[in-house]
């Protein structure tokens, strides 16, 4: 994980604002000192899309404290809805369509058996289409 992936980790949330107002990173900041106590230099407010402002804290307690107030402040009358910000922060769900060949080692021999192999695979969302005659005890090869 980058350093600063592990940083924002706790300590950053996105917000979107309701309404179409113009809003800066500076009104931002003041709602959360005036409505919080967070002191500006605790915090930093960065304009992002598709969220509107990525907001870092230099403590994980004022992080918490606005997230907790998420729907409730306001800035130039648009409501600020709060949320943990995390990589896939703006990843949709969708189901990947791909077909993969698998090597597994160390399955006991019970578990190379084709059933065990889909409860296997259904539990990482891997759908089971075939498996391979093994090339030795320790090794496993299956399509996905």
């Amino acid at each position: 994980m980058s350093a600063i992936e592990q940083n924002l980790r706790g300590h950053a949330l996105v917000a979107v604002l309701s309404g179409r107002q113009e809003v800066s990173p500076a009104m931002v900041v003041e709602e959360l000192r005036r409505s919080c106590g967070v002191l500006h230099d605790n915090v930093c407010v960065e304009v992002t899309r598709p969220s509107d402002f990525l907001i870092s804290f230099a403590r994980e307690e004022d992080c918490t404290a606005v997230l907790d107030l998420s729907g409730c402040l306001a800035a130039a009358g648009a409501r600020i809805t709060f949320r943990r910000w995390h990589r896939a922060i703006h990843a949709r769900s969708t189901k990947m369509r791909h077909i993969v060949r698998l090597a597994i080692e160390g399955l006991p021999p019970h578990a190379a058996e084709p059933e065990e192999l889909k409860q296997l695979l259904n539990k990482v969302d891997c759908q089971f289409i075939e498996s391979f005659p093994p090339n030795d005890a320790c090794m496993m090869e299956v399509l996905a």
